[in-house]
């Protein structure tokens, strides 16, 4: 029989769950700091000047069907690549998971 009041919990398994509470938090803190750190926005770029500047363009001076389609797509993917934290689509778990927004 119990004399003073308790709960069902025991002091150790109260303790402990204290410190697993504390972890957790610590490591959804860490997560949320990645997150944002991982969450920038890569400056916009001029289609027409990167087309320029990565189309070889024949004679005439105007560039082939389909450069602009290919140089957009190469500086889009390029800039995925090297943005903070890369490119997070095939992460798993967080903070990859909840931080890429691109499907």
């Amino acid at each position: 029989m119990l004399t003073k009041p308790e709960s069902l919990l025991g002091d150790t398994a109260r303790g402990r769950a204290k410190y697993a509470l504390a972890a957790l938090g610590a490591v959804a803190l860490a997560i949320g700091v990645l997150m944002l750190i991982f969450d920038h926005e890569p400056a916009q770029f001029d289609v027409r000047e990167t087309t320029a500047l990565r189309a070889v363009t024949p004679a005439g001076g105007t560039p082939v069907r389909g450069a602009t389609t290919t140089a957009t797509m190469i500086e889009v993917i390029e800039r995925l690549l090297h943005k903070r934290g890369g490119y997070l689509t095939n992460d798993v778990l967080p903070p990859g998971v909840p931080a890429e927004p691109i499907q």
